[in-house]
Parts: C-alpha cells; structure tokens; sequence
C-alpha cells in the first residue's frame, strides 16, 4: 500500500449543465437527497431548500455566471458540483 487516498463513494449529477431555465439533480448513492444550498462566486447562498423532492429546480430568476451547489444526503454525506447558468439566445 502506497497512498492513503479515498476512493469516492457518491457523485452527483446536475442537468443540463450548463442551465438556463430550471435543472434537476440526481445521485448515485442510495439515501436520498435532503437538504441542499446554492451560492454564487462571492459565497453568498442564493438558493436553498431543505428538502428535494425531485423536481426540476427553478433557476429562472438567478443572474447568469457560475454557482456551486451543495447538497446533503438523509444520511449526512456531502455532495457538491459546479453549475454554470446562461440565458438562452432569442
């Protein structure tokens, strides 16, 4: 054994990426996703819930640029991604 490097164990998947209306998440691991945040470049939270139940998420209203969303499994495991929203071309 040479390194001590974890293997990842959940990946989450936002969709489409990027967005310019509303996206949707899914996970890999078997507990459900609970709680989850989104905030934009400077940190500050723009978006959260505290619960998923599934459904598309409203980005609609949010400027275009990138975001970082967290999300938080029943279980407590924290999974996060990058997401960039851009408005759709008239």
């Amino acid at each position: 054994l040479t390194g001590t490097e974890e293997l990842p164990t959940g990946s989450l998947q936002v969709f489409p990426n990027p967005f310019s209306g509303s996206f949707s998440i899914m996970s890999d691991l078997t507990s459900p996703i609970g709680q989850f945040s989104l905030f934009n470049v400077w940190g500050q939270k723009v978006l959260q819930s505290d619960s998923y139940d599934g459904k598309p998420i409203d980005g609609s209203l949010l400027p275009n640029g990138w975001y970082h969303f967290s999300a938080q499994t029943e279980n407590g495991k924290t999974l996060q991604a990058k997401i960039l929203k851009i408005e759709a071309a008239n």
